[in-house]
């Protein structure tokens, strides 16, 4: 059912139109500034003065809850790499004092045999000249020679195969070449390099200590040679009783060699009195001073 509104009577509804518009002119005209009435002509709002009124708004209220920081972790840091160790200094040599000029005879003992030994040493004029002759009941054995210079660190021998100006040890049966280490002494003269060390600073070599010494071997390659110093000991010769000797050992290279022993008297020039290579009567020979003053 369609409802439908009452029709408004026009004779009972302008009365209270009329009384609302007069009272909304009259509420204009009071609240409008003075002099200004509202009909006259105003200037655009563009053209006034902009008022502007500062509004203070309060402060958020809303809560936050903290935040927790965590620092960031460190991470370790790498050690830098070390640096490369320097090369350890090679050793200064040892000081040396070269042996008096000497005419040594020797009793000589080799398989169960005897004979003499001649040691003849002659240093001069920045060299030497070094040279062992043996004999066995009238027959002679191989000798033994060196020659060569005299240096800072004592004996510099001139083997056919010692190419000093090249560091080289050559070899005649090859052409291989290995270096020449300082202060490499021949199958002889490594006796007078000995005496010299020992007597360059004796205080140095007690019981207990060592002298390197690298010596070429038979075939020309050469190998440290390490002397033990055992003991200072008298020791009874055929001439008599020396009454202090430095007894000294290097201990047998291998299979084929039988060591060596020696004994060196201070009194003379630390120069070797009694001699003891491998055992005497399994080919090895014994060397022990008969006299001092021989001569060749």
């Amino acid at each position: 059912m369609r409802r439908t509104l009452p029709s408004l009577n026009p004779a009972r509804t302008r009365p209270w139109v009329w009384a609302l518009g007069v009272s909304g002119l009259v509420h204009t005209a009071l609240l409008w500034p003075a002099g200004s009435p509202p009909w006259e002509n105003r200037p655009l709002a563009a053209d006034a003065a902009l008022q502007t009124r500062a509004l203070l708004l309060p402060a958020p209220t809303s809560v936050l809850e903290p935040i927790a920081v965590t620092a960031p972790a460190r991470t370790a840091k790498k050690p830098l790499p070390a640096a490369a160790p320097a090369p350890p200094a090679e050793p200064a040599p040892p000081p040396t004092a070269i042996a008096p000029a000497a005419e040594w005879l020797y009793l000589l003992r080799q398989n169960g045999k005897e004979g003499i030994a001649r040691l003849s040493w002659q240093p001069q004029d920045g060299g030497y000249q070094l040279r062992l002759a043996r004999e066995l009941e009238g027959r002679k054995l191989p000798g033994r020679r060196s020659q060569g210079a005299l240096d800072g660190q004592g004996l510099a021998p001139q083997a056919s195969n010692f190419r000093r100006d090249e560091g080289l040890i050559s070899f005649s049966a090859s052409s291989e070449q290995v270096a020449l280490p300082p202060g490499v002494q021949d199958r002889i003269s490594w006796w007078l390099q000995l005496a010299a060390i020992v007597a360059g600073a004796p205080q140095r070599f007690g019981p207990g200590s060592e002298i390197r010494l690298p010596v070429a071997g038979l075939r020309g390659e050469a190998h440290e040679w390490v002397f033990e110093v055992l003991a200072e000991e008298p020791l009874p010769l055929p001439q008599g009783v020396v009454a202090a000797t430095l007894h000294l050992r290097r201990a047998a290279l291998g299979p084929y060699d039988g060591g060596i022993e020696l004994w060196l008297d201070p009194a003379r020039g630390h120069l070797p009195v009694r001699l003891l290579v491998g055992r005497a009567e399994e080919r090895g020979w014994e060397l022990q001073l008969l006299n001092d003053k021989a001569k060749p």
